[in-house]
């Protein structure tokens, strides 16, 4: 309750990569559904990408759109 996860992820990549349009997913569920949803934030490199939006009990998957390059991903957080 009242929270955060921060990944630090290792992202390697070869070659280079585009400063574009990339889709970030991730599938959360909380323990209680309809009014009493979890509520959760989305951050990419501390930016906030997706406010406002509630996890039920069935796992669903949401994606996020972020522009840039994926190599300068240095954190993602979700904030619950």
């Amino acid at each position: 309750m009242d929270g955060n996860l921060i990944f630090y992820p290792n992202i390697i990549f070869t070659g280079d990569q585009a400063d574009d349009f990339h889709i970030i997913e991730q599938m959360p569920s909380g323990e209680l559904g309809g009014k009493n949803s979890a509520h959760f934030n989305f951050f990419v490199k501390y930016i906030l990408l997706v406010a406002d939006f509630f996890a039920g009990k069935q796992k669903k998957k949401y994606g996020i759109r972020w522009k840039g390059k994926l190599e300068d991903i240095d954190s993602v957080m979700i904030q619950f």
